[in-house]
């Protein structure tokens, strides 16, 4: 009988957490065991300000060795308030003790933001010998590119994020900018870093229960065409609007093209929405007459979002302004969708290069440009009306499946795997 290795993942967020890195991990629980890895993950059952889908909890596999460690809701107001991740990593201290003594890991991975949590993965190193892969899932501070910590507080982070690298057996990246920038700010790390991007289940989007995009066909092959011919053009936005995506010049371009000859639209925005970015969508899409263009459906389930996006004529993706180093979580969802897309974001970063080599149709704009956005809503209002979009490339999709993601996971602990240190 041969012996499986053990991975424990740390991180904030898992199911029933339905916050967007929960599902990076997920992925991982879910896939690694066909690569020879049993998994344990530690993780709070939720964070209190973050969204929660009980529905989510079916989808861990029953043998995943669960440690959960509640938020420590009953500690002083004042210590939350000081640091409200790093309480938790304190409280979980002896519970990831026992996890290592119970099941006995070859190699231990944590997972941020927030970047304390490798405070965890690192005393896991050092009290046990176990080789430890550091996750990022977005860039700590080196190479932030956005809504970056200043003064005395970039210090602080600048001093951890390099003692921590330095600790660390492998460091993870999602994007391949990130990894480019990381290796140029901090070359003497180079040689631990991999590239792993988030990715999706295609088992999660199975043709046989979501409804088939109807296609045309024209002379160079398959085209898409409008899900409900004779209804508007349906443009769908799943998920929270947050990290500085203002909403507002989007609404901008809507408004524009109000009374034109572009065929009728709609735009549906799924979660937590109405208050966007610091703004009152629902407020201001009334202010521009958009009462009946711009609708919030609030929050649904994991799988009815999954089947909404399915279903949406076009996919929106809003990024953080300037941000050109990291990719948002839902790209991987909507690659998985295989629908267009119309993204709001910086053209020369990871956002424009992931959607590139998934093979979708798609626009970018920047965010702050309602003119630009005003024309690639254009483009892609009419090239679904009339059936000029290029199908789904799905051998370029299948590079972003979960499974696939995991094996490469695998591949980057197996070279671990006996390191003691």
């Amino acid at each position: 009988m041969v012996t499986m290795a053990g991975v424990l993942l740390i991180t904030y967020h898992f199911p029933p957490s339905a916050a967007s890195g929960a599902f990076r991990l997920l992925g991982f629980a879910q896939h690694l065991p066909k690569f020879g890895y049993r998994v344990g993950v530690l993780a709070p059952p939720t964070l209190p300000w973050e969204p929660v889908d009980v529905s989510l909890g079916a989808r861990v596999p029953p043998e995943t060795m669960l440690y959960r460690v509640d938020y420590p809701r009953h500690a002083s107001r004042f210590l939350r308030r000081l640091s409200p991740y790093g309480i938790w990593a304190w409280y979980a201290r002896h519970t990831v003790a026992h996890a290592v003594r119970e099941m006995r890991p070859d190699v231990v991975l944590s997972s941020g933001p927030p970047h304390v949590v490798h405070l965890l993965g690192c005393e896991v190193q050092r009290r046990f010998g176990i080789p430890w892969v550091l996750d990022c899932r977005d860039p700590w501070v080196t190479t932030t590119d956005v809504l970056a910590p200043r003064g005395w507080k970039a210090a602080y982070e600048r001093f951890w994020e390099r003692r921590m690298f330095a600790r660390a057996d492998a460091i993870l990246c999602n994007a391949p900018h990130a990894h480019q920038q990381l290796a140029l700010a901090l070359p003497h790390f180079a040689e631990k870093l991999h590239t792993i991007p988030n990715g999706y289940d295609p088992d999660l989007f199975p043709p046989s229960r979501l409804p088939s995009p109807q296609r045309a066909v024209g002379p160079e092959g398959p085209w898409f065409a409008p899900i409900r011919p004779n209804g508007p053009v349906r443009f769908l936005h799943a998920g929270q609007l947050y990290a500085g995506r203002d909403p507002r010049p989007l609404l901008d371009a809507v408004a524009e093209l109000s009374g034109t000859q572009v065929p009728p639209l709609r735009f549906e925005f799924l979660g937590r929405t109405e208050v966007a970015g610091g703004v009152n969508l629902h407020e201001e899409a009334m202010k521009r007459g958009l009462g009946e263009s711009i609708i919030c459906r609030g929050q649904l389930s994991y799988q009815q979002t999954l089947a909404e996006m399915s279903t949406a004529d076009v996919l929106v993706l809003m990024d953080t302004p300037k941000r050109r180093i990291g990719v948002p979580a839902k790209l991987y969802e909507y690659i998985g969708a295989g629908r267009p897309v119309l993204a709001t974001g910086q053209i020369d970063g990871d956002l424009a290069v992931t959607l590139r080599q998934s093979g979708l149709p798609c626009r970018i704009a920047r965010p702050d440009d309602a003119k630009a956005i005003r024309d690639a809503i254009t483009e892609l209002v009419c090239g679904v009306a009339n059936g000029t979009l290029p199908s789904v490339c799905d051998e370029a999709r299948r590079r972003f499946a979960r499974e696939t993601l995991a094996g490469e996971l695998a591949t980057v602990l197996d070279g671990l795997r006996g390191a003691k240190r």
